[in-house]
């Protein structure tokens, strides 16, 4: 029982260090770098917004899109910036000298204009289904201050007994703490001894 609190305790503190850090690397991504996605390894992440792709890609699905690839053919999912400034994933349906045509699964008509190739960010590579509601809700100040506020609180009762006593240590923990209590005094004593000379 007591190892599974411990890897409990881990894996909460994993979770919290593991949300600020993406939070934290999105902050300087948008805000420091001025970067308009977030990638690592050639790879970026969306939040799926409008139901245009469905019953491929649904709202509140967060994607992974490979910004590697620049061969583009008809049929492949292309995330595009479009005449507004705002992210598109929609399907090639067609190719021309102009760019290509795309269109969402969804929708009745092919969209206007043509996406010429620089405008391309990268083509689908998978889903995580509805994971986007939680990368948003972690983005919110609000929510990491209190999904922080539930991991240490959380990490704190696991430290505890049932009877709300702190738990007592075990003997690898007791004999690592007497060893630096002794090399603590060792240090004061010596400390002592220069400063009576």
């Amino acid at each position: 029982m007591q190892n599974v609190k411990k890897v409990g305790k881990i894996f909460l503190w994993s979770l919290l260090f593991l949300i600020i850090l993406y939070n934290l690397y999105t902050f300087a991504s948008f805000k420091i770098f001025k970067k308009n996605l977030v990638g690592i390894g050639g790879y970026a992440s969306l939040e799926v917004v409008s139901g245009s792709m469905e019953p491929t890609i649904q709202t509140g699905d967060f994607i992974i899109i490979n910004q590697k690839k620049k061969d583009y053919k008809e049929g492949d999912i292309i995330t595009f910036m479009d005449v507004n400034g705002s992210f598109v994933t929609h399907r090639i349906v067609g190719m021309t000298k102009d760019g290509y045509l795309t269109k969402g699964d969804a929708n009745k008509s092919v969209d206007p204009g043509y996406v010429k190739k620089d405008k391309i960010a990268g083509t689908y590579a998978f889903k995580i289904h509805k994971f986007g509601y939680v990368v948003k809700a972690v983005q919110n100040p609000i929510t990491l201050i209190l999904v922080f506020l539930i991991g240490v609180l959380a990490c704190v009762i696991i430290s505890i007994d049932s009877d709300f006593s702190k738990k007592e240590m075990s003997e690898e923990e007791k004999e690592f703490f007497q060893k630096k209590e002794e090399e603590r005094k060792k240090e004061g004593g010596q400390d002592e001894r220069i400063t009576t000379k």
